[in-house]
């Protein structure tokens, strides 16, 4: 029943959605270099960031005030930190894991992914996306040797009040069943973590275009993982 409505509705979702995209203000891109290094202290942390545009910081004037930029200023109180930015803004996750195999070989200790609304926008379907994104995990794994891989929740789209109510409610369906797969695929692993976006969310969180991250969520969601990559870094120096 619930698949007969949804193919029922998608008129009328995609007239929805054409007409917010229309009047929705343009974001450029954040400005800054996408390789940065920060501190001093001789002990070395190096983060690679891959996704889409809430990634990339779109949202953001400097991508030094995104999520990764906030990471890297949370643990340069105690590490240098060297980041990769390989994200760019409308990419599907297809689209993400060709770009990534341009990037040389080596090792990362931390991996950030944000990725799915794109895949939603272009309408990929769910298995032909959990395919996609499980072939990205396991390439990024075995080609840059992670302690660990941070996931980004899909946006929480049911929480976007503003967006008009048809194409809220599809975009919620999906990042739903996108993020119970990326959840479950974390449960008990060593490898992978899921960082959701379980919290109350403010008209501040939202940029002027009312769809990406303002400056403000970014700081909030960065400074999560930081706290979870100090953990795992802590907790390996109290074993050493």
């Amino acid at each position: 029943m619930r698949y007969i409505y949804e193919k029922l509705s998608y008129p009328f979702v995609w007239m929805q959605a054409g007409l917010f995209y229309f009047k929705m203000k343009k974001l450029d891109d954040p400005k800054g270099e996408r390789i940065v290094h920060i501190g001093s202290s001789e002990k070395i942390i190096r983060i690679l960031v891959v996704g889409d545009s809430s990634a990339l910081g779109v949202g953001c004037n400097e991508i030094s005030q995104s999520s990764v930029g906030a990471i890297a200023e949370k643990l340069s109180e105690q590490f240098s930190v060297q980041y990769q930015v390989c994200a760019f803004t409308g990419f599907t996750t297809k689209q993400i894991s060709e770009k990534v195999k341009e990037i040389p070989k080596q090792s990362f200790d931390f991996i950030v992914i944000s990725l799915g609304t794109n895949d939603i926008l272009q309408r990929t379907k769910l298995p032909d996306w959990v395919k996609q994104i499980t072939e990205l995990m396991t390439y990024l794994q075995v080609s840059f040797c992670p302690q660990k891989i941070f996931i980004n929740a899909v946006p929480p789209f049911q929480k976007l009040s503003h967006l008009p109510n048809s194409f809220r409610t599809y975009l919620s369906n999906k990042s739903q069943q996108m993020n119970q797969y990326l959840s479950q695929l974390s449960v008990g692993s060593s490898a992978y973590q899921f960082v959701d976006m379980d919290f109350d969310f403010h008209a501040d969180y939202i940029s002027d275009d009312g769809f990406h991250p303002s400056a403000l969520l970014y700081q909030l969601q960065g400074e999560r993982i930081a706290t979870l990559m100090l953990e795992k870094l802590v907790g390996e120096n109290d074993v050493a």
